[in-house]
């Protein structure tokens, strides 16, 4: 299926249509500010709707972008009204991992709002501005920030299940648990991770890890 770059808001119908032309829109959604602030879910609860309908075909293809912090020096997960939207998303939403992109990366700063994030910075500490106006797009040279996720609630497995349980629905049972394992393999050892959520032994195995 073909990769079709989607920004704009196009509908059930529109979407649906591409799909059945064998394409696959790459869908973005672009949180402001004032949604994160005033915990306005719409955009998200739409999306999620028409993906949801569609299904398996849209797999990995939701991006979620957010902005107005660019004049902060935190990061979006150090945000607690960005982490506080982001958890109440997920409690509405429990499945919505099967559809987020992966792709360069965009989910991180969804899972590392989830999750507790012990970071490890280098370099001076500045806003997203400040950045480009000191190193334009000498990217090289642009203070790098490491990190740790720790999964001190017990998020985890309930994450993997929404994967899982949502891919049975689409009937995309092993496309779900590749997405699952993607997602288990985060926090260091994806097998036990994956077996918490509720996948048998001959399910890890198929997705090549070992048990113990």
């Amino acid at each position: 299926m073909d990769r079709f770059d989607v920004s704009s808001k196009l509908n059930y119908k529109e979407i649906k249509e591409l799909v059945e032309k064998g394409e696959k829109p790459f869908i973005v959604r672009h949180l402001s500010k004032r949604e994160v602030v005033e915990k306005d879910f719409l955009q998200i609860d739409e999306a999620l709707s028409v993906l949801s309908k569609i299904g398996k075909p849209l797999r990995g293809c939701l991006a979620i972008t957010c902005g107005g912090y660019d004049d902060v020096t935190d990061e979006l997960f150090e945000i607690m009204e960005v982490r506080e939207y982001v958890r109440e998303v997920f409690e509405k939403h429990p499945h919505i991992f099967y559809y987020i992109s992966t792709d360069m990366g965009s989910h991180k700063w969804l899972v590392q709002c989830l999750f507790d994030v012990e970071t490890f910075f280098v370099g001076e500490k500045l806003t997203d501005r400040q950045i480009f106006e000191k190193y334009g797009t000498d990217h090289e040279s642009i203070p790098k920030i490491s990190s740790a996720l720790h999964d001190n609630e017990g998020l985890l497995p309930r994450l993997l299940k929404g994967i899982i349980q949502h891919g049975k629905r689409n009937k995309d049972a092993m496309g779900s648990k590749r997405v699952a394992l993607t997602y288990a393999s985060i926090f260091g050892d994806p097998a036990k991770s994956l077996k918490e959520a509720g996948l048998k032994d001959e399910d890890i195995k198929d997705l090549g890890l070992d048990i113990d």
